[in-house]
């Protein structure tokens, strides 16, 4: 798992220095933004513990720390919440 993570951290970093090069400030900025909404989502797609659907929690503790570092290796603070992507707005349909 150590790998996995460690190169999932390291393309992070790889895509965001390459997006820095060709994108504009404002675009490597969403485009950051957007990678740590990515994880947040992941993070918040289930609950863990808990019995029957009851208690448990949203995000654990591994999964906060493995959001901060995505942060980190997009260059960002680790304050930053998932409320400030500009991503939060778009809206996800299912069609028919």
């Amino acid at each position: 798992m150590h790998n996995l993570k460690t190169a999932v951290l390291e393309r992070v970093k790889a895509a965001v220095d390459l997006v820095a090069q060709k994108a504009s400030a404002a675009e490597a900025g969403v485009y950051r933004k957007m990678l740590v909404d990515i994880a947040e989502r992941a993070a918040n797609a289930s609950r863990e513990g808990g019995f029957l659907g009851f208690g448990g929690v949203r995000v654990s503790d591994s999964e906060h720390s493995f959001i901060n570092e995505v942060k980190r290796a997009a260059g960002m603070r680790d304050e930053l919440t998932q409320t400030n992507s500009p991503l939060m707005d778009i809206q996800f349909h299912r069609s028919g």
